[in-house]
């Protein structure tokens, strides 16, 4: 279930004058942050319900019919715990476009008019937290109540609390497709006393609608000033959400902003595909090179992939290991031809201990220009390097076949364990898929 964090809170009360500092503050940030984009990282880790039994932790699902509040309850006894189930980390950019933020790919060319889950997958997400949440907070409450003071390593901080009944409230749940359902929520903004600076949000949503599929969302985002270029914006440094959901797990998302930069229109927005131009007056358009289905391909990897660091978004090269030719033998590419692709999928799985990585293809260069490849994996025996406490070891993989999605547009690598690091020069293997 998708949370579309478009908005919060916000309001008046407690000192005046910090609470006039603080709104100049955001609002003029909100005016300026269009302009910027930065790099999101997203690490998920997805836990399950447990209970303490004489054979260990085992997972306890609550019994069918059970409500958000009984489960609640539940989850305050004390043999009750979550078990760390599985993880997952995506990068992208982001930036506030018309209205709601816009993602793409790491370094892409262009941001795209998508929501965010068409991009990381299954699985709860949140928007807003670049630019609208803290914005909306402001402008959207009937009121923020000065609730004291408080002093945090030394800085004296006033809190602002506020409720935000669900006929205000742009806060809201994606429910299936394009529909969404306002939620009520309420919060706190913690403001430097002396400038009015934000330092921190808190927002805090219970008693959700059934149709939201989700028993309880809170999150907590700290601000900090960030210099970009000879100027400098304050922007949010960490979001942490988590999510409770009615069969009794619990998500957490820890979202941090990197490499901040100004937007420039060589970024294009992409809102619908864009149509080519037309070859200009007496050029020669180049023969169009397709690459049937059914071939295989085996492509050594440049540089290394490290499970620690790498994420769903970021991009990765290789070479053609063997020339690539037509069922005739006719030459498609050379061998040593460049590869370009993303991660597609970066998972872990914690039982059993198990990583896996899925690599998408975009496209190798041929004569000078890129073309489209796409690639579905093969079962056949690779070597990993795999980080361990006693030091590297190298041991046989397999590329899987995905079972669940057999036409799948990527390559799979497996590996039993919690780490792994891909070595420069790791061959993998698939074949072509043709046309979309």
């Amino acid at each position: 279930m998708l949370l579309l964090t478009a908005a919060c809170a916000g309001g008046q009360g407690g000192s005046d004058e910090t609470l006039a500092r603080l709104r100049k503050i955001v609002l003029g940030e909100a005016e300026r942050i269009p302009n910027y984009t930065c790099v999101q990282t997203i690490d998920r880790q997805f836990f399950h319900p447990g209970a303490n039994s004489p054979h260990g932790v085992v997972y306890k699902f609550p019994a069918p019919g059970q409500s958000c509040s009984q489960i609640a309850a539940n989850k305050r006894k004390s043999y009750f715990r979550l078990i760390p189930a599985s993880a997952d980390r995506f990068r992208l950019d982001v930036r506030v476009g018309p209205g709601a933020e816009m993602y793409s790919w790491v370094g892409a060319s262009r941001f795209e008019d998508r929501p965010l889950h068409e991009l990381v997958g299954s699985g709860p997400t949140s928007t807003g937290a670049f630019g609208p949440m803290l914005t909306n907070a402001v402008q959207d409450a009937r009121e923020l109540q000065f609730d004291g003071e408080k002093t945090v390593n030394g800085r004296r901080l006033y809190a602002y609390s506020f409720r935000v009944p669900i006929e205000r409230s742009h806060h809201s749940f994606e429910v299936g497709g394009d529909s969404q359902t306002a939620i009520a929520y309420e919060g706190t903004i913690l403001a430097d006393a002396a400038t009015g600076a934000p330092v921190q949000l808190t927002v805090l949503a219970g008693e959700l609608p059934t149709e939201t599929g989700c028993c309880g969302y809170s999150a907590e985002l700290d601000y900090s000033p960030v210099r970009i270029g000879a100027a400098e914006f304050l922007l949010p440094k960490t979001a942490r959400q988590r999510f409770a959901m009615p069969d009794g797990r619990e998500v957490e998302n820890t979202v941090t902003f990197s490499a901040c930069r100004e937007y420039r229109a060589e970024s294009a927005v992409a809102y619908q595909t864009p149509t080519p131009p037309p070859a200009a007056s007496g050029d020669a358009a180049p023969p169009a090179i397709d690459i049937p289905a059914g071939l295989p391909v085996a492509i050594a990897l440049n540089g290394g992939i490290s499970s620690d660091v790498a994420a769903a978004g970021d991009p990765f090269t290789g070479r053609l290991a063997r020339p690539l030719a037509d069922p005739l033998k006719h030459a498609i590419a050379p061998s040593g031809a460049m590869v370009h692709g993303r991660i597609s999928s970066l998972v872990l799985s914690l039982s059993p201990e198990r990583v896996t990585i899925h690599l998408t293809t975009e496209t190798v260069e041929i004569g000078g220009r890129e073309v489209p490849i796409r690639l579905t994996g093969q079962r056949n025996p690779v070597v990993t390097t795999v980080v361990s406490a006693g030091g590297l070891q190298t041991r046989g993989v397999a590329i899987g076949e995905m079972p669940h999605r057999p036409y799948a547009d990527y390559i799979e690598i497996q590996h039993s364990g919690k780490r792994w690091v891909i070595p420069d020069g790791f061959l993998t293997n698939g074949v072509t898929m043709g046309r979309p």
